[in-house]
């Protein structure tokens, strides 16, 4: 069988590579065989790295840093060798593994290619650093070993072989035993036959991009970047007094000594729809700070068949995906202290700035004589490019990779000029001063956004509302509609500020779901689609498009009365067959549909008829009243040993904590499941007010028998329990004090929900706060847990995912900003005005930096879904877990944009902090509010509200609304914990707002 052979010289170090797999145990490796032509002794040694992945190659193009968070390296010993292990946790039938070992003595390894990182973010690898010799788990396996130097005199040769063994399945996790049990596997057999090598050999061909040289951006002077898009403000400024950051108008604009600085490399997805509703056309493309100018350009569905192809590694481990840009100057000779330049193409990386608002992204390259200008825009029938250049003309390569490169010229980007197949494109433009290119869009015939909309005579897209129910007005566009702020300190400035990019984010999430990081996505969540869109839209005050939403949520549940964790909502994407679900997703819709009903008074969405995902087939559309009996029926369905109580089946919200075996999960119940049980029944028992009797007396019963059973069973010695493990032999209570399985003490969903629902008496909730504050209260927010879940080498005793992850982030981190969200909800019903404003501002980036010493550097202008403790891997946050509590310790940003939580942060900025709210019987005004002065615009039901607000002591309960100098007629709003607020009554409502386009208040606050 012939083996790959390569060969080259470097300086004067011949060398020959040879890939090597011997026949059985599934092995393979390199031969390295170097000579030393020259005339003087060469100190050299050799590096080896692998990108192992252990998975299928489907869940692998997924996302390949979610497979990473599963791999587990761990440096095993057999004696004075060093070998390393990698295991795949990820739970299923089998755990893949592989040990890397060395014919020469080992003095360095590598876990990730983090741990590599050059100066210049986002260009590959520095090979010149030594290997670390310490384990970092991050979201870049990188497997490396780096053998001791050795000296090769004139004319000698060496030889070292890299080698590496297989196994389908390794059930325990990786220790020093392995060592001995592989040994002879990575010793015995390895003998293969000399190659031939008098036989000539092919010149390989490099590209532009192998190797790369770069074009990175020099520093603006600080006045001309402060002016490059008119005034600038909210300036960010690093420890050394360099300008990293600012806002411009509607622009955010970023330098590249900011880019540096921070881990996760600074994008924007950028996202235009004919409409706000599901079935509107969408487009999007994701852009990149550090020269990608377009990547992941999707017409619809915005994960499939992307038109130019992904950006997978944010540390630039790959270069060519998407749109990238050459330049090429002439040649010129030493001049001035300048070495002599080739003409020779340089690519446009690290610009010397970066902007980008809700439409387009410019880069800024300030290169000797010459300013070099790179727009991307987007509409919804073209992506547009556009280079100026200011100065001298340039030569540009412009390379596109993705379907739009397809079948089209690719020889520029080869050595040797010769078009290859795949999906490259290149396109050479000489002298260059200006240049527009367009990637045009396809787009569908023009149509109603859903069958479940009627066109009114205006031309306006409108649910079919009853009479009864308060007017909705429909702006013409959905955004632009996110809650504003006026004044106020500097917290309101900097969440001012973050507003729109949180309406942005929210809007991604909704018509283009993927983020930076989980750039695959394309469906709906179906608990997240009840949470951020709901949220937003109600913030916006769409509650037409919010009825659209429901509708298309009831069409995507499974006739056994559940929903899957996940549906493709578009309709060219739907397919029948059921999907599992976690054991609270049932809850979801019936709790949005109740908010929808309080909200509107809309009964007439019960009699729209959406079809059903059957196993074989799509199924017939029925009225959504039974869509929610037969939600109601799979609840009574799904109990526990204790009636009562639901079952948890394949888990609840927190996804890590998934059970790990069938018994487990038949008898665990989940505290903040049947919490969310009581509310979502609630909500839609309020909101049906008299119709439907015999559900609301089904609900009425449910709601009881778990009301009780949370204070007979889980309500352990005054402390929710977050688990229990419920049998006809008793309660054993899990993450609790009395907990002796998991070594988890205290938990804070169950306590955060069952205080924000207003589920316990006031006695109970202070005790639940005392808690929090002292186990679970960190400096960057609140964690799910008091310490973390026990790791086991990837082992899973009692949880799957949270104890089989070995990357410390998202949910395994603790601090998931979702949680820290529903935390603040909670102060706010508690009335701590002043300590909710405080926590708000840790979810703003700007904020965060601004109060926690240790948070590091990171991207102003998006939402992030967790903040990850700085430790190195599970086993370091187990040895330094009190470092979580310390503010003083590294906190990094987790994965961005794509989440539920900026729909819910505009939710809770208008309904919560300002108090504004709809209702079928008028409006909400509730704030809950740091002492002074704030002004807000807002949009009720899609009337334009402006509030201005006065402020007192203890920042809560209402003095008195006037409008225009009068005062307006309000009626109390009682809450369970402290003083409430008013409701201005339909009629009174009607009468402010008749006539026009925005209301305004004042209202003044304190009361005690």
């Amino acid at each position: 069988m012939s083996r790959p052979t390569l060969h080259g010289n470097i300086r004067d170090i011949c060398w020959r590579l040879r890939w090597l797999q011997p026949d059985g145990g599934g092995r393979f490796g390199w031969e390295l065989h170097v000579t030393n032509t020259g005339d003087h002794p060469v100190e050299l040694d050799a590096v080896w790295t692998v990108d192992p992945a252990l998975t299928e190659w489907d869940a692998l193009r997924r996302n390949e840093f979610y497979v990473s968070q599963y791999l587990d390296l761990t440096p095993i010993r057999d004696g004075a060798d060093l070998l390393l292990a990698v295991r795949q946790n990820m739970p299923g039938p089998a755990n893949p593994w592989l040990a890397l070992g060395a014919t020469r003595p080992v003095v360095g390894w590598c876990t990730d290619a983090l741990q590599l990182r050059p100066a210049v973010p986002g260009t590959g690898l520095d090979l010149t650093r030594d290997l670390p010799s310490q384990r970092l788990q991050h979201e870049h396996t990188l497997a490396g070993l780096q053998t001791e130097p050795w000296l090769l005199a004139p004319g000698e040769e060496g030889v070292v072989e890299f080698r590496a063994v297989v196994e389908a399945d390794h059930p325990s996790a990786s220790s020093d035993a392995d060592a001995m049990r592989i040994r002879d596997l990575l010793r015995d057999g390895w003998e293969t036959p000399e190659p031939d090598v008098g036989e000539p050999q092919p010149e390989a061909v490099s590209t532009v991009f192998s190797p790369v040289s770069y074009a990175h951006g020099e520093p603006l002077p600080e006045d001309e970047l402060l002016s490059l898009l008119g005034e600038a403000s909210g300036v960010e400024r690093g420890p050394d007094g360099r300008v990293w950051s600012f806002w411009a108008g509607e622009s955010h604009v970023v330098s590249a000594a900011k880019e540096a600085a921070v881990l996760r490399p600074h994008g924007h997805i950028i996202r235009t729809s004919e409409g706000p509703f599901p079935q509107d056309h969408t487009v999007a493309v994701t852009v990149w700070m550090n020269g990608n100018f377009a990547s992941q350009l999707t017409s619809g569905h915005a994960s499939a068949d992307p038109i130019l192809s992904v950006r997978r590694s944010y540390l630039g481990l790959t270069q060519a995906d998407g749109v990238r840009l050459f330049i090429r100057r002439s040649a010129s000779a030493p001049s001035g202290g300048r070495p002599a330049r080739p003409a020779t193409w340089h690519l446009l990386g690290q610009p010397s700035a970066w902007s980008v608002d809700q439409t387009t992204a410019t880069w800024w390259y300030r290169l000797e004589d010459r300013t070099i200008r790179v727009t991307t825009s987007l509409a919804p029938d073209a992506l547009t490019l556009e280079v100026a250049v200011t100065g001298e003309p340039i030569d540009l390569l412009i390379s596109t990779t993705g379907e739009h490169g397809a079948g089209a010229d690719s020889g520029p980007l080869f050595s040797d000029g010769v078009p290859r197949d795949g999906d490259w494109r290149a396109e050479v433009v000489p002298d260059v001063d200006n240049l527009v290119r367009t990637v045009p869009l396809a787009r569908p015939p023009s149509r109603l956004a859903s069958s479940h909309l009627r066109e009114t005579g205006a031309g306006v897209r409108e649910p079919a509302f009853g009479a009864s129910r308060p007017e909705v007005r429909a702006p013409a566009s959905l955004e632009g509609h996110a809650p504003g702020l006026i004044g106020g300190d500097a917290t309101a400035q900097r969440l001012a500020a973050l507003l729109p990019w949180l309406e942005h984010n929210a809007f991604v999430h909704y018509l283009a779901p993927r983020g930076l990081e989980q750039f695959t996505g394309g469906a709906w969540g179906t608990r997240d689609v009840c949470q951020g869109p709901v949220g937003l839209l109600v913030a916006t005050g769409r509650l037409d498009v919010m009825r659209d939403v429901l509708l298309e949520v009831f069409a995507g549940q499974q006739d056994d009365g559940d929903w899957p964790q996940w549906f493709d909502y578009l309709t060219s994407h739907r397919t029948p067959g059921h999907r599992e679900s976690h054991g609270d997703v049932v809850y979801w819709p019936l709790l949005a549909l109740g908010e929808y009903l309080q909200l509107t008074g809309d009964l007439t969405i019960l009699d729209e008829e959406v079809g059903w995902v059957g196993q074989d087939q799509l199924l017939a559309p029925t009225p959504v009243r039974a869509h929610v009996a037969a939600a109601v029926e799979h609840i009574l369905g799904a109990r526990s040993a204790d009636p009562r109580l639901p079952a948890y089946g394949h888990g609840d919200w927190n996804d890590s904590l998934q059970p790990a075996s069938p018994e487990l999960a038949r008898q665990m119940v989940s505290t903040w499941t049947a919490g969310l049980e009581i509310k979502a029944l609630e909500e839609l028992l309020v909101g049906l007010g008299d119709a439907e009797p015999g559900l609301i007396s089904q609900l009425a019963g449910i709601i009881r028998g778990t009301t009780a059973a949370v204070r007979e069973t889980l309500l352990v010695d005054g402390e929710l329990c977050g688990y229990a493990v419920v049998t006809t032999d008793g309660v054993e209570p899990l993450v609790h004090p009395r907990d002796r399985r998991t070594g988890l003490r205290h938990g804070s969903l169950q306590m955060i929900h069952a205080i924000a629902d207003e589920q316990l008496d006031p006695e109970q909730a202070a005790h639940h706060v005392a808690v929090i504050d002292e186990h679970l209260d960190g400096p960057v927010g609140i964690y799910l847990f008091d310490r973390p879940v026990d790791y086991h080498g990837g082992e899973t005793h009692t949880f799957l995912r949270a104890e089989a992850a070995s990357f410390w982030g998202r949910e395994i981190g603790l601090m998931y900003t979702h949680a820290h969200l529903r935390w603040i909800e909670a102060l706010l019903q508690l009335g701590l005005a002043e300590r909710a404003w405080r926590a708000l501002d840790l979810v703003v980036p700007d904020g965060l930096t601004a109060n926690v010493p240790g948070a590091r550097p990171r991207q102003s202008n998006c939402y992030y879904s967790s903040v990850d403790t700085a430790f190195r891997d599970r086993v370091d946050a187990e040895q330094r877990a009190a470092s979580m509590f310390d503010p003083e310790f590294g906190f990094e940003g987790g994965w961005r944009v794509y989440s539920s939580g900026p729909g819910l942060l505009l939710r809770l900025v208008t309904e919560g902090f300002l108090g504004i709210r709809a209702s079928r019987d008028g409006v909400v005004v509730d704030p809950v509010l740091p002492t002074g002065e704030l002004e807000a615009v807002v949009n009720v039901a899609g009337m334009r509200v402006r509030v201005s607000y006065d402020v007192a002591a203890p920042g809560h309960g209402i003095i008195g609304v006037t409008a225009e100098g009068k005062e307006v007629a309000t009626q109390p709003v009682q809450r369970r914990y402290r003083s409430g607020g008013v409701r201005i009554p339909e009629s009174a409502w009607r009468g402010l707002a008749d006539g026009r386009d925005e209301v305004a208040l004042h209202v003044r606050v304190g009361r005690t």
